[in-house]
C-alpha cells in the first residue's frame, strides 16, 4: 500500500511501512526484500521489527547483525525500530534492544 499512499498524498506528506511484521522473526532475506518494496514505492520511512524471540534465545550477534543489515539497505530513508517491549518483559532486555537498535543507526525506536 505503500505506492498507493504516495500515489493520493501530497509529497510533503512522508509514508511509512512495517518491515518484519508482525512476528519479528529472524528472518533478514524477508526484512531486506520488505525494505527494497517500501523504498522502491517511495516510502520515506521503515518501521522494522526486532527479531526479539532471537533475543531473548541469546542471538544478539544475530540481532545485530540484522539490525545493521537493514539499517545498511533502508538508507536514506528514515528507521524506526520496533522492540516489542511486552514481549522482553524486563528492562534490561528493553534496554538491551534499544542499545542494539541504537548502535545499528536506528533513527529512533
Amino acid at each position: 500500500f505503500v505506492g498507493q499512499a504516495r500515489a493520493a498524498l501530497a509529497t510533503t506528506i512522508k509514508v511509512a511501512a512495517v518491515a518484519n511484521f508482525p512476528d519479528g522473526a529472524l528472518d533478514l532475506p524477508r526484512a531486506l526484500a520488505d525494505v527494497a518494496a517500501i523504498a522502491q514505492a517511495g516510502g520515506n520511512e521503515v518501521d522494522v521489527v526486532l527479531p526479539w524471540r532471537a533475543l531473548l534465545a541469546g542471538q544478539v550477534s544475530e540481532v545485530s547483525e540484522f539490525l545493521s543489515e537493514v539499517r545498511f539497505a533502508s538508507r536514506p530513508l528514515t528507521l524506526k525500530v520496533i522492540i516489542e517491549s511486552g514481549e522482553l518483559g524486563a528492562p534490561e532486555r528493553i534496554a538491551q534492544a534499544t542499545r542494539l537498535a541504537l548502535a545499528a543507526g536506528a533513527d529512533f525506536v
